[in-house]
């Protein structure tokens, strides 16, 4: 249930690399004071594709591209901070980057702004601003946004608790192939809230996330084999989820997986734990769908 964090820009950064094909001819823009060029400068040393990585010379480019207005630079300046990747972690440079983003549209700092105040990170937490940003870039289709509105719905943090809310926000983001919202979306059919139970219907939901490596919801589809419930009952399909579910993890999860692993062992023959083990052995992640 735990909100989606914050992620480094990599894909936003690949994307950039992949139209630089003469870094000496960005470097000449950049030094000009092109700010779309500062920002592509900064994703290849970000990424290290074209040149050595170096994240320091990434934050100056960034930062000069940031200066200019550059909204994805002052985003991804802010992921930086946040990392502390090329300068020291600093929460509160990370919050002032974002936000100069944020106030400007851009989806990913408006989340990223979002999770700082529900964190509590650079600025004093607050739930309502953190629903304030999270909305802004959930309503322009962030399917991060749209997982971690849906958690501030379910919990009733920043906007009173509506069940009806959150399973709406998850399914959007669900539906975009986020996980976390997949996960979270099967857990509401699940427990039955804020849409009738349906097990089968929490099964396909947690499998679309546990396809995509979720850990919890491996673990959440390991229990619906064990006990049977959307699914018929299978003692090796319930090992292998709990075993790469545990693979994933490590402290409390790791042997909170495991435990579940073992007891469900105890009720299979070493036949089907060698089964189990098979499965699990061969199988790979698929991407988002």
């Amino acid at each position: 249930m735990a909100f989606g964090l914050p992620i480094l820009g990599c894909v936003l950064m690949l994307s950039i690399v992949a139209f630089a094909q003469d870094v000496g001819a960005v470097r000449k823009a950049a030094e000009r004071g092109d700010s779309s060029a500062q920002g592509q400068l900064g994703a290849i040393y970000y990424v290290g594709k074209l040149v050595p990585q170096d994240y320091a010379e990434a934050v100056k480019w960034f930062r000069k591209a940031a200066e200019q207005g550059s909204t994805p630079a002052q985003s991804i300046l802010g992921l930086m901070y946040l990392g502390g990747q090329g300068v020291p972690q600093d929460y509160a440079e990370a919050v002032k980057w974002y936000r100069k983003a944020a106030e400007q549209g851009e989806a990913m700092a408006q989340n990223n702004l979002g999770i700082m105040y529900d964190k509590g990170q650079g600025v004093p937490q607050d739930y309502a601003k953190a629903v304030k940003w999270y909305r802004k870039a959930a309503e322009q289709g962030h399917a991060l946004a749209q997982s971690n509105l849906g958690v501030a719905f379910q919990l009733g943090q920043g906007v009173p608790q509506d069940y009806r809310e959150a399973v709406k926000w998850y399914r959007k983001a669900a539906e975009q192939g986020e996980a976390m919202a997949q996960n979270n979306l099967g857990v509401m059919y699940d427990k039955g809230q804020g849409v009738p139970q349906d097990y089968a219907e929490a099964v396909k939901w947690f499998r679309k996330a546990a396809e995509q490596g979720d850990a919890e919801a491996q673990c959440n589809l390991g229990v619906m084999y064990d006990k049977g419930q959307g699914v018929p009952q299978d003692y090796a399909e319930a090992h292998m989820w709990f075993n790469l579910a545990s693979a994933r993890v490590a402290g409390a999860d790791h042997e909170k997986y495991v435990k579940a692993r073992d007891e469900v062992a105890s009720k299979m023959t070493a036949q089907q734990i060698a089964e189990a083990q098979r499965r699990a052995s061969q199988w790979k992640p698929l991407p988002a769908k």
